[in-house]
C-alpha cells in the first residue's frame, strides 16, 4: 500500500510538470483582472476521523450508469469546475467575471447556462468559530475547510488561519470573503485555460488519480487516507467548501436545476472514480 501511495502522490504533485501554460492563455488571462494568477493551487485541508468502515461502495444500478453521459474526463471536469464556480459566485457577491465564450466545450458549456440558471445571491455568510482553539480541532479544520483558503494569489500561505490567529476571530467572515474573491479568480483562470485549451494542470491531477483507482488500485476504499487524497483535488476541495459556505449561510431558496445538476455532475465524478463512498462522508461533515 505504501509503494501504491507513492505512485499515487507522484502523479498527483507532479502533473503541473507535464504542461506549460501557452501564451495564448497568457493573452486570454490579460483580458481579465487575474493576470497575476499562475496557477489554481488547491488549498490544503484535513479529513476528519470518522468510521470508515461502515462507508461502502454501492454497485451502480441499471438505471444508474444510464443516467451517466458519455462524457470525456476533459469535460467532465470542466463542467463540474463551471459549475462549482457558478455556485461560489452567489455565495461570495465578488466581482469576478463570468466565462462568457467557451470554444473547446462549446455546446456543453451553453447547455450548462442553459439549464441551470444562475442561483439567487446568498445572505448572511457568517464563518461559525467560537475560540482560537478551534484552529487546532480536527473535527472543525475537516468541517471548515475555508479556514484553510490562501489570502495569495500564488502560494498557500498566509491562509485564513493563520490570519484569524493574527487578527483575531471577529474578522473570520472578512477574512474568508477575501479568500474566497482570490480563489474565483484562480478558478477563472483555470476555466479559460480549460475553454482556450482543454487542459489544466489541475486537470492532470484529476486524470492522474483516475488512471490509480483503475490501473493500480482498484480498490481504492473508504479510508482517511483515501479521503485526503481525493481532497487533494479541486473538485472534491471545491465540493467540500461549497457544503461549508452553504451551512453558514441564510440561503433564499435555490434553483432546483442548479441543484439537480450540481448533484448530477458530483455523481458522474464519484462514479467516474470508482468512490461513491465518500457521499457518505460529506453527507457526515456538518459545518
Amino acid at each position: 500500500m505504501g509503494l501504491k501511495l507513492l505512485i499515487l502522490l507522484t502523479l498527483i504533485s507532479c502533473s503541473s510538470r507535464n504542461y506549460r501554460r501557452p501564451e495564448s492563455f497568457r493573452q486570454t488571462m490579460g483580458r481579465t483582472d487575474a493576470t497575476h494568477i499562475d496557477r489554481n493551487l488547491v488549498p490544503r485541508s484535513v479529513a476528519r476521523s470518522m468510521n470508515y468502515r461502515a462507508m461502502s461502495r454501492k454497485p451502480a444500478s441499471v438505471g444508474d450508469i444510464k443516467k451517466m453521459v458519455n462524457y470525456s474526463n476533459q469535460t467532465l471536469y470542466f463542467l463540474t469546475l463551471a459549475s462549482q464556480f457558478r455556485q461560489m459566485r452567489a455565495f461570495t457577491h465578488n466581482p469576478v467575471p463570468e466565462v462568457k465564450h467557451c470554444p473547446k466545450f462549446h455546446t456543453v458549456f451553453l447547455n450548462l447556462k442553459e439549464s441551470t440558471p444562475l442561483d439567487a445571491k446568498v445572505g448572511g455568510l457568517k464563518i461559525k468559530i467560537s475560540d482560537l482553539k478551534d484552529l487546532k480541532n480536527e473535527t472543525y479544520l475537516a468541517n471548515h475547510p475555508e479556514v484553510y483558503l490562501p489570502l495569495s494569489d500564488d502560494d498557500l500561505k498566509p491562509s485564513v488561519a493563520d490570519e484569524i490567529r493574527k487578527q483575531g476571530i471577529e474578522k473570520a467572515t472578512e477574512l474568508v470573503r477575501k479568500a474566497m474573491f482570490i480563489h474565483e479568480k484562480k478558478m477563472l483562470s483555470e476555466l479559460l485555460e480549460l475553454c482556450d485549451r482543454g487542459i489544466s494542470d489541475n486537470y492532470f491531477a484529476y486524470r492522474n488519480l483516475i488512471t490509480y483507482t483503475l490501473n493500480f488500485d482498484r480498490k481504492f476504499d473508504p479510508s482517511k487516507k483515501n479521503m485526503e487524497i481525493l481532497l487533494k483535488t479541486t473538485l472534491f476541495y471545491n465540493m467540500l467548501l461549497i457544503k461549508s459556505l452553504n451551512a453558514q449561510s441564510i440561503a433564499p431558496g435555490r434553483h432546483p436545476a442548479s441543484i439537480q445538476k450540481e448533484n448530477h455532475l458530483n455523481e458522474h465524478v464519484l462514479y467516474r472514480l470508482k468512490v461513491d463512498w465518500a457521499d457518505d462522508y460529506f453527507k457526515e461533515i456538518s459545518p
